[in-house]
């Protein structure tokens, strides 16, 4: 059996929690955690304490995801 090489590019399969995770630089200097469990609770986790980053954070995410997600935000 080959090796699994995992896809770079953009897809729109889904994709598991914890490969998203797994992936994630080491060297994130901010992160903003927003999930769902299998209960739908939501779960919602800011590395700073700030939420007026993570409101414009959420806004920066808006925009990419209304440009298609090609980056240029």
């Amino acid at each position: 059996m080959g090796k699994v090489i995992p896809f770079k590019g953009k897809t729109m399969a889904d994709i598991p929690p914890s490969q998203i995770l797994e992936a994630a630089p080491k060297d994130l200097l901010y992160v903003l955690v927003i999930g769902i469990d299998k209960d739908g609770e939501r779960y919602y986790a800011s590395s700073e304490s700030d939420l007026g980053r993570a409101f414009y954070e959420m806004e920066k995410l808006k925009l990419f995801a209304l440009d298609g997600g090609d980056g240029s935000t």
